[in-house]
């Protein structure tokens, strides 16, 4: 990761890393959290809230794969694959991020494409940056 990426504090309980080029778009979601940044070679979605993507629905997309690893102390669901058009993307799915007090468990899903001319390492770095925000118990 490059000591140039700006840090973004989302849904306040977690911080992720994004190049510089890439601008903040207006999003917003149905019953989430939503947040998305772009420039003209990658695209970035975070979607927090109880319903999102699982990324559970992708097996059959080029080049799929799909592997657990622990990012910021939270068990994650990432898989990866190709789109028709060569675009690259990888998503992590997270599922047991506190939502609140009343012990209900929040859902964070990070997606990323990338165009073929990207670093397939950039977005991979962009859902490996995650960090949770100290919060006081």
């Amino acid at each position: 990761m490059d000591e140039d990426w700006k840090e973004y504090i989302f849904s306040g309980k977690f911080i992720i890393s994004i190049p510089p080029e890439l601008s903040e778009v207006q999003a917003q979601g149905i019953d989430s959290d939503f947040r998305e940044w772009k420039d003209k070679d990658i695209l970035v979605r975070v979607d927090a809230g109880l319903f999102s993507d699982q990324l559970t629905s992708y097996e059959k997309q080029n080049h799929y794969r799909f592997f657990n690893e622990e990012i910021a102390g939270q068990a994650a669901k990432i898989v990866s694959f190709d789109k028709e058009d060569g675009t690259h993307v990888i998503a992590a799915h997270f599922t047991g991020v506190d939502s609140s007090s009343d012990d209900r468990r929040q859902k964070i899903t990070v997606w990323v494409e990338a165009s073929p001319s990207v670093s397939t390492e950039i977005p991979l770095q962009m859902i490996r940056s995650i960090k949770l925000v100290d919060q006081p118990r």
